[in-house]
């Protein structure tokens, strides 16, 4: 069921209460997306939405191709049960986006949308920062909504939740901040995407994400390389790169870090994406054959240990007011 915030009595932009609305499924959408949820226009004085209500989402069957791909990624992120636990490098990233978002002049009670908040890394960030905050926390695996509640554990009326694909968001305008942690990497289209997200901030709101660097994988790749093997991994942007990427409307920067992984072997480094749902590689990739991996496995590495690096964009936007 999605949410939907009642045209609210009390003074000021929140709603007082929220109430249910059906949540339907698109045989377009891979069966696995609601219709999500928008403010409707306000009349009262402010900016902020006075209610809720649903909208439908389709996407043309002509465009099927990339989003079996979305499919794929839906199911290894539903089935990564153990990604909680493991997630140890989007957990450090998150708490580092949060002390970002931390020094943001938010309103008072601010109107926040989370995309992709998986098992709940950031969402607690979010709860705990603005309790009174008006917040919905979207992901395009089911499961990981209902991880994502039991890591809160808060009432329901303090957080609501949708199953949703960040990068074609069910939402009208209205929010005081997007953001997202260790997501957008999935998005087909980055610098389409960032527009679409751009124009649902209220004057002078935020949209706050970290993602994949250029760098990511660099030994992975360099290994592919050494074996002659074309590799998965998905290519992302430079800092320069998605700087040139933010909106007209406002103003953007791109902070960075690298965070080093240290595994057993190229095969532990693997399996560890495979358990997080994270392994899916990039769009028309041919993998290699059983034997090409067998002799990189074996010979690719002669050292022990394997060491991978984790680059980590940081965007902060701010919409123009």
């Amino acid at each position: 069921m999605g949410l939907r915030p009642k045209p609210h009595q009390e003074e000021g932009r929140s709603p007082s209460s929220w109430t249910s609305i059906p949540v339907f499924q698109s045989f377009f959408l891979w069966n696995d997306i609601s219709l999500g949820l928008r403010p409707k226009p306000h009349q009262e004085e402010g900016r902020s939405p006075s209610s809720w209500t649903s909208i439908p989402v389709f996407q043309s069957f002509f465009f099927m191709n990339p989003f079996l791909r979305k499919q794929k990624i839906t199911t290894a992120f539903s089935t990564a049960s153990t990604y909680h636990t493991q997630a140890k490098v989007q957990l450090q990233v998150a708490n580092n986006l949060a002390r970002h978002l931390h020094n943001l002049d938010l309103p008072p009670r601010p109107y926040i949308l989370e995309l992709g908040c998986g098992s709940g890394f950031l969402s607690v960030h979010l709860h705990k920062h603005w309790p009174d905050s008006r917040i919905l926390l979207t992901d395009i695996a089911h499961p990981m909504l209902l991880r994502c509640r039991n890591t809160l554990q808060i009432p329901s009326n303090q957080a609501h939740f949708a199953t949703m694909d960040g990068e074609y968001p069910a939402v009208n305008a209205g929010w005081d901040l997007i953001t997202s942690s260790m997501t957008v990497q999935w998005f087909d289209n980055l610098p389409t995407a960032l527009h679409r997200l751009a124009a649902l901030l209220n004057p002078g709101g935020w949209l706050m994400f970290s993602t994949l660097g250029q760098e990511t994988f660099q030994e992975w790749r360099h290994l592919c390389d050494q074996s002659a093997m074309t590799c998965g991994t998905p290519h992302y942007p430079s800092s320069d790169q998605l700087q040139a990427m933010w909106p007209t409307t406002g103003q953007g920067q791109v902070t960075e870090e690298r965070i080093t992984q240290q595994h057993p072997n190229p095969w532990a480094f693997l399996q560890e994406l495979k358990a997080l749902g994270a392994h899916q590689a990039a769009h028309n990739h041919q993998p290699a054959t059983a034997g090409q991996m067998r002799r990189l496995l074996c010979h690719g590495n002669p050292n022990p240990g394997f060491s991978i690096t984790h680059h980590i964009l940081y965007g902060h936007f701010r919409q123009g007011n």
